[in-house]
């Protein structure tokens, strides 16, 4: 369903246009942010790649250094070392999963998941509102008319409408 609303916003006159120098001064304000964004979009590159470098480094060198543990839990050399556990994780340490561990005690039944990790994403139908403007001259005069449509929509947070 739309919905559909015009409104007068200005008549006559010359609405917006400007002499040779307001155009110049406006072509030398967009140059010259040009140039600010190529060199902020230069240092945000730098600052990325030395990220980057630095990152790759303190891997390689941890791949290099680590001591396997094994499944006892005694480690086979120098203790100041990293660290890797290569042990399964046993099913029965693993907590269960219901929705009432996420408040949603009406839906026992639902699941059970025995797992590390667990996430619940839920979500909701709701009606939408989205709103479009259009300007328009009409003759003398510059109308804006505003357009509403609604829409059922699926969505994870609420939508004012």
């Amino acid at each position: 369903s739309d919905l559909e609303e015009v409104r007068e916003v200005g008549r006559g006159g010359r609405g917006g246009e400007s002499g040779p120098l307001g155009k110049l001064c406006g072509s030398l304000c967009c140059s010259m942010f040009g140039v600010m964004l190529y060199f902020g979009a230069l240092f945000l590159v730098a600052h990325n790649e030395t990220s980057t470098v630095c990152v790759q480094r303190a891997l390689h060198s941890s791949r290099q250094l680590y001591e396997e543990v094994d499944c006892s839990g005694t480690a086979l050399g120098d203790s100041s070392a990293p660290l890797y556990l290569s042990c399964p994780i046993a099913d029965s340490s693993m907590p269960g999963r219901s929705p009432a561990d996420f408040g949603a005690n009406w839906l026992e039944g639902a699941f059970w998941e025995k797992a590390v990790k667990v996430r619940q994403e839920v979500s909701m139908l709701q009606c939408v509102e989205k709103k479009h403007t259009e300007r328009k001259k009409e003759g003398d005069r510059t109308v804006e008319i505003d357009r509403w449509t609604y829409s059922m929509e699926w969505s994870s947070s609420m939508k004012d409408s």
